[in-house]
């Protein structure tokens, strides 16, 4: 093979195409530049420009699909805000997918490869499936949601970042009716009939004190801080919000009758994660129900009057919530310990899992 040949192969293959570029560049301060501007910065924007026939919205497609493999359900709704919250900037008409590499995809609820539209309606008129019928598209970078937010951050949002996202939910997130008609019911009944305290608890892998993860706070600090609020500020009942079993039984006996929580949801009874593993979990449409009940507890949690948690994903969903009812908490108490800063990575047990899997 000559060397003009072995240049086309290379040119041909888009990973060997990028090292050659970045090889043929290193020389060069302001192209390095340029190159790391092209993957993370949010001002850097790609449009794949075609002939299609329609030309009168220029589509920004938020793809959420490898590349946020690892997140949770609360944090993928969050920096969803943030990504509409883009598309909104630059007048964009959105379109979302979160794809079969979610933790949330679940094959067998037989819904579809868009996770998203398990449980919300789509947020423009457009469908994934039409995006090719318009000449401009722009496919969003994980870190266009910088331009609002922190991205893979558990830095506490203020109030005023609150309010944003807030806004940004109202528009755009609207369950889908199969899921109105399924939670209805419970919402009501668990954030109504009496002044209620939410109390969300992150436990699980949180304990496990990960590299840039919140400092645990134990569930023994939760319930007297719960105890207090409850009896200084006469709420009448009770809603906790946890993923772990055992945060349930030591409420209940504590609260007893006070205590709601939903008992139909998944939870760990040994402190392992339940999100990560639940592939190893044997229930019906698991992945899917799993994405269904932290829904249930981030608008529960939204819909009480009072709120306490810790740093967390949830608990930020449950004030957008709150604010997005065009209410406000009557108490509030985030409690953070600080970030662990360590070199106890998170990722390396899934990949693992996932090997396992495969």
């Amino acid at each position: 093979m000559n060397l003009d040949r072995l240049k086309f192969k290379i040119k041909e293959n888009p990973r060997l195409g990028c090292v050659l570029t970045i090889i043929k560049n290193l020389g060069n301060e302001d192209n390095c530049k340029k190159i790391i501007q092209a993957i993370n910065s949010p001002y850097m924007i790609n449009v794949n420009v075609t002939d299609a026939e329609e030309t009168g919205k220029w589509i920004y497609y938020i793809n959420m699909d490898y590349d946020y493999r690892y997140n949770g359900f609360s944090s993928l709704v969050k920096t969803l805000l943030q990504l509409l919250a883009y598309s909104d900037f630059f007048g964009f008409c959105p379109v979302v997918r979160i794809g079969p590499n979610s933790m949330y995809y679940d094959e067998s609820a037989g819904l579809g490869d868009n996770v998203f539209e398990y449980f919300f309606k789509t947020v423009s008129d457009i469908g994934v499936t039409d995006i090719n019928r318009y000449m401009k598209v722009t496919r969003s970078k994980p870190y266009d949601a910088t331009l609002f937010g922190k991205m893979g951050s558990y830095e506490i949002p203020d109030e005023q970042e609150i309010d944003f996202l807030a806004k940004i939910f109202k528009k755009y997130m609207k369950l889908n009716d199969r899921v109105k008609e399924t939670i209805e019911f419970e919402l009501n009944e668990a954030a109504n009939g009496g002044k209620t305290l939410g109390v969300h608890v992150r436990a699980t892998d949180f304990n496990q004190g990960y590299n840039r993860h919140p400092v645990a706070v134990s569930p023994a600090e939760y319930l007297d801080i719960a105890k207090k609020a409850f009896t200084e500020r006469k709420y009448e009942k009770i809603f906790l919000a946890t993923d772990d079993q055992r945060v349930v039984n030591l409420f209940q006996d504590c609260f007893g009758d006070k205590l709601e929580f939903y008992k139909n949801t998944y939870r760990s009874v040994d402190g392992n994660a339940i999100h990560y593993g639940n592939y190893m979990v044997e229930r019906e449409h698991h992945k899917y129900l799993l994405g269904l009940e932290i829904i249930k507890d981030f608008y529960t949690l939204g819909m009480c009057d009072g709120l306490i948690a810790g740093n967390s994903n949830v608990s930020i969903c449950a004030r957008i919530v709150k604010r997005a009812r065009e209410e406000k908490y009557d108490y509030i108490e985030i409690i953070d310990k600080g970030i662990h800063h360590n070199l106890k990575e998170v990722r390396s047990p899934f990949h693992n899992m996932l090997k396992k899997k495969l």
